[in-house]
């Protein structure tokens, strides 16, 4: 996923010096072809990232959903929370999902407390 947004910031900046450097007129008349190949891409590349996180964010919420039926005064539900963290982080190895698994990790940690 990283890959898939540093790709999709490369193809704004590139949309971004299109327009600052041909003026709209010539973008769709003379360029049209090119510049609207530029937008689909834009527009690709938006789709596929956005489904990538819908798909984390669905992963994760599963994970905080079955987490209601852990006890987390026992050590097996620390074991199972860490054996599922680490099962999406296998499936999901990038920077959004590892902070957002970590943040779970310390949240319950920190409810565990009370206030």
């Amino acid at each position: 996923m990283t890959t898939e947004f540093r790709d999709l910031q490369e193809l704004y900046e590139k949309k971004r010096k299109n327009e600052q450097a041909v003026s709209e007129e010539l973008l769709q008349t003379k360029y049209k072809r090119s510049y609207d190949q530029l937008c689909g891409n834009v527009k690709q590349k938006q789709c596929e990232l956005r489904a990538a996180y819908m798909e984390r964010m669905r992963v994760i919420t599963g994970l905080m959903s079955e987490s209601v039926y852990q006890d987390f005064g026992q050590e097996a539900a620390w074991g199972w929370l860490m054996d599922q963290v680490e099962d999406i982080y296998q499936k999901y190895p990038d920077p959004l999902t590892k902070k957002l698994l970590i943040g779970i990790q310390s949240a319950i940690e920190e409810m565990g407390k009370g206030d």
